[in-house]
């Protein structure tokens, strides 16, 4: 006898489980010792279903919280391009006012007299006020 006061029984493999099948389909009907032996085996796959839905669970739960993290991640470096594509943007376009401007050096003049371009002077004040940006040329003034 087990700890638990069960007849302790050999463990249903395949072979087994024929050898049942063969008895009752000669005889009509099943033994207790071997009924019993079923009913543990029914039990042993019961706990082992019970193990493996648990295992099941903690898997999705593992991937649904990876799935987060990483979702989390992209949302972050989708913020981080936006920005700096934004940026890039912005400082194109201050490059292309002072292009149009025909003042795009960032120093000017000649040997003996150098003076700062617009871009030096205004620190890009104009630029922000031509694109529309509220801290334009009041930002430098």
């Amino acid at each position: 006898m087990s700890e638990a006061g069960k007849v302790s029984l050999p463990s249903m493999t395949p072979e087994r489980i024929e050898e049942h099948a063969e008895f009752v389909e000669k005889f009509g009907k099943l033994p207790g010792h071997m009924a019993l032996e079923l009913l543990a085996a029914l039990e042993e796959s019961q706990q082992r279903i019970g193990k493996l839905e648990l295992y099941v669970k903690s898997l999705e739960f593992n991937r649904d919280d990876t799935q987060k993290r990483v979702n989390e991640k992209l949302r972050e470096r989708d913020t981080k391009l936006a920005e700096a594509q934004q940026t890039i943007a912005q400082q194109q376009g201050t490059l292309e006012f002072y292009a149009l401007e025909d003042n795009n050096n960032w120093w000017i003049g000649g040997l003996d007299e150098v003076m700062p371009s617009e871009v030096m002077k205004d620190g890009g004040a104009k630029a922000r006020a031509a694109r529309g940006n509220k801290e334009g040329l009041e930002h430098h003034e």
